[in-house]
Parts: structure tokens; C-alpha cells; sequence
């Protein structure tokens, strides 16, 4: 019983990682067609929780430090 479980579990987590690449990948893909200012701005945020959820921290704070010079610059433009 406790096999399976255990086999249970890795493939739900296996899933959920899946499907949180997926969503950084198409967050990364947004940002890259995205021109406006505050569109950028909601889609970093986006990113960089979805970094969070997918437990790659490093790559949480490298978007959330391009988020604030893109912030700084939107301000002082």
C-alpha cells in the first residue's frame, strides 16, 4: 500500500510540474510580444509567481528584479 501511494504521489507531482513549465513557458512567450509598459508589468508578477509555485526560486527573483528596473524606468519616463 505504502508503494503506491508513494507512486501516486510522484506522478501527481510530476503532473503539477508539467503544468507549471507550461505556464512559465507561456507567460515568457506573452512577455516577449508584449510592448506596453503595464502589460509587462502584470505578466513579470505573473512569472515570477509562477516561478514560486514551480519552487525554482532563483528564477523567482531574476524576474522579479527585472520587474522592478522595468518598474523604476516606467516611473522616471
Amino acid at each position: 500500500m505504502k508503494i503506491i501511494m508513494s507512486v501516486l504521489i510522484i506522478l501527481v507531482d510530476a503532473a503539477y510540474v508539467k503544468v507549471q513549465q507550461s505556464k512559465v513557458d507561456s507567460l515568457k512567450k506573452l512577455i516577449t510580444k508584449t510592448d506596453s509598459g503595464n502589460a509587462s508589468i502584470e505578466l513579470y508578477i505573473n512569472l515570477g509567481w509562477a516561478y514560486r509555485d514551480a519552487k525554482r526560486m532563483d528564477s523567482c527573483v531574476l524576474s522579479l528584479n527585472v520587474l522592478s528596473q522595468l518598474t523604476k524606468q516606467i516611473i522616471t519616463a
